[in-house]
């Protein structure tokens, strides 16, 4: 249920402009409103990665290894296209180590892929383990974590546009009545809208600790926190 939360700011000021223009009045008023709404949508981000010997092992590993991700999630009624790559690269791969003289010296170890990927779905808790039981199909290493949005903000937007609008309208109008003065033109409007960060899930690990067969009771049971979305406008009328 969203909440909805309003503040004012009111400020009534006394302008005065050169050039020979007259004393002019002016009321402004800001109000700010913000609405606490709850997610909607999950992401999980997979990191895949792994050292071969050769640049070619090494790709046809990472290949291999997204070609079984993507059949798992196909079964569990996903679509081919729903797995976004956000970052792939090999780079060579070395280690420290010391020799018999006491010396740090590097050894090549082979060359690394990895591979990032993310995969969104509307909430629920079934499909999260669908996905977190396919991650036991990639070979590599394998981490993730879980961050959870909203994703359609525009109706928030428009809505707290509105309804920080008709706050100021409505104080701007009790200001004037008990100030004995009369709203005339507006002459300015600003405009800010506060988008929140996505809700990072303390849910994080590797496919190693990940058991085979799971269900949502297995699961850290998360209750993400709403979002709050925050709106302010300020309006500035001629008065007299």
């Amino acid at each position: 249920m969203k909440k909805l939360i309003t503040a004012f700011m009111l400020i009534f000021s006394i302008l005065t402009f050169a050039d020979n223009n007259p004393l002019i009045r002016t009321l402004k008023v800001t109000g700010t409103a913000s609405i606490l709404v709850p997610v909607d949508t999950i992401t999980i981000h997979i990191t895949n990665s792994d050292t071969k010997k050769t640049y070619e092992n090494s790709l046809n590993s990472s290949k291999a290894a997204l070609i079984e991700f993507k059949k798992q999630l196909l079964l569990k009624g996903f679509n081919e296209k729903d797995l976004k790559t956000v970052s792939f690269n090999i780079n060579t791969n070395y280690e420290n180590y010391k020799d018999n003289n006491g010396n740090y010296k590097k050894r090549f170890l082979g060359y690394k892929y990895s591979h990032s990927m993310k995969l969104s779905f509307r909430l629920n808790d079934s499909k999260l383990v669908d996905v977190l039981t396919s991650l036991n199909t990639i070979k590599g290493n394998v981490n993730f974590y879980l961050d959870y949005k909203i994703e359609d903000t525009e109706k928030f937007k428009n809505e707290l546009l509105i309804k920080a609008i008709e706050n100021t309208k409505n104080k701007a109008e009790i200001l004037a009545n008990t100030s004995g003065v009369i709203l005339e033109k507006i002459i300015n409007i600003n405009y800010s809208f506060n988008e929140p960060n996505n809700f990072i899930s303390p849910f994080r690990g590797e496919n190693k600790i990940l058991g085979a067969k799971m269900s949502s009771d297995s699961l850290l049971t998360i209750n993400p926190e709403d979002l709050k979305f925050k709106d302010t406008v300020t309006i500035t009328w001629e008065i007299k």
